[in-house]
């Protein structure tokens, strides 16, 4: 008997599992919300399928993936009229072809995907097989993909509520930022510092570090009136040499950690009091589970001005400080670290606000999004 019922839950299993597509090709920020959706995904019992775009770090970044997995080498949108244009319009058509066929031997029920040029072709790919698709938008400011493509969309997801102003969609749902379940783990648990435990600010200008970030912060920890004070800093500097910050922060007696890169951000988000950073979605979101205050430094070229906008979004609930690039002076930074680490009790509330900010079942409510739109 018993056997009789395992087999008949099996089979309702198999019978109502979806075959499920999730475009998440690119970047960081695209590949580790879709990920994490794709995992609640096939945790429920659909049979899921990664398809990436064929660039340097997808392999590492999905390395634990148990699951299908398709790289079809796409590129995104270049601006102008130029050879290099007419190069990433053949690559986009070439990479359709090829998804299309693909995707027509696999004949998905539904395709979830991430935005960016990655979903250009699995999008296109759905159209013409007659297959709904979802896209989540990460920023503020909907890129150019989404943009194109959400008309038809079943139902464009968004990180931010604010983003459905400038979409041209028939159905949109604030679903929040799907993260990688560490994360939200490491949140949870996050480290309890003693009273006499240095002020800990964090450092980074995401996977390639910030050159002038960097340099402006350096220039202002010069200022003697640091000596007197008892805090430490976790700078995580990009592909630059880590001798010259170290030689600076023990010429100036600078309690410091230095780092090119770190794989396991969460453990510094979970011990930082502060952070210094860029403001892409994934980052902003990230400091709202952490419940991290922070200082927030746009990246001035970025597309459509969306980290300004992301980050203006934090300011406005005062979850975080926001000052563009090109205001950022030696003093600015003197004044403002000075105050904060004399003042820890300033940013208290921040950091009440950034909790406040972050959806914590986004990647279970995008997943079931995805469900509940198919035909």
């Amino acid at each position: 008997m018993i056997l009789f019922l395992e087999r008949f839950l099996n089979f309702m299993v198999k019978k109502n599992s979806l075959k499920i597509a999730v475009a998440c090709g690119g970047t960081g920020g695209h590949i580790f919300p879709g990920l994490a959706t794709a995992n609640i995904l096939k945790s429920r019992g659909h049979h899921v399928t990664l398809w990436l775009a064929g660039k340097d770090g997808e392999k590492k970044a999905v390395e634990h993936w148990n699951g299908d997995l398709i790289s079809i080498e796409s590129e995104g949108f270049q601006y102008g009229f130029s050879f290099k244009s007419f190069k990433t319009i053949l690559k986009i058509v070439v990479a359709t072809i090829k998804t299309f066929l693909e995707m027509k031997n696999r004949s998905p029920d539904v395709l979830l995907a991430m935005g960016s040029y990655a979903s250009i072709a699995p999008v296109l790919s759905c159209q013409l097989l007659k297959k709904p698709y979802i896209l989540h938008e990460a920023n503020v400011v909907p890129g150019r993909a989404v943009s194109f493509l959400s008309s038809k969309a079943e139902c464009v997801a968004l990180s931010f509520k604010e983003t459905e102003k400038y979409l041209n969609a028939k159905k949109c749902e604030h679903t929040g930022m799907p993260l990688r379940n560490v994360l939200y783990e490491k949140s949870k648990n996050q480290s309890h510092k003693e009273k006499d435990n240095k002020f800990t600010i964090l450092i980074t200008g995401g996977s390639r570090g910030a050159t002038s970030i960097n340099q402006k912060i350096i220039d202002a920890l010069k200022n003697n009136k640091f000596k007197s004070l008892d805090f430490k800093i976790i700078h995580i500097i990009g592909n630059h040499s880590i001798d010259k910050y170290n030689y600076f922060y023990n010429q100036h007696n600078i309690h410091a950690e230095v780092y090119k890169f770190v794989h396991n951000i969460e453990d510094y988000f979970s011990t930082a009091d502060f952070v210094i950073s860029r403001s892409g979605a994934s980052t902003c979101f990230e400091l709202c589970i952490f419940g991290k205050p922070s200082l927030l430094i746009p990246y001035p070229f970025a597309v459509r001005d969306h980290q300004l906008k992301n980050a203006m979004i934090l300011h406005k609930y005062g979850a975080a400080d926001v000052i563009s690039e090109k205001n950022l002076s030696k003093i600015f930074l003197e004044n403002y670290l000075i105050d904060i680490i004399s003042h820890p009790k300033k940013v208290t509330n921040k950091s009440d606000n950034a909790k406040k900010l972050y959806q914590k079942n986004a990647a279970n409510e995008l997943a079931d999004l995805v469900e509940k739109y198919v035909k």
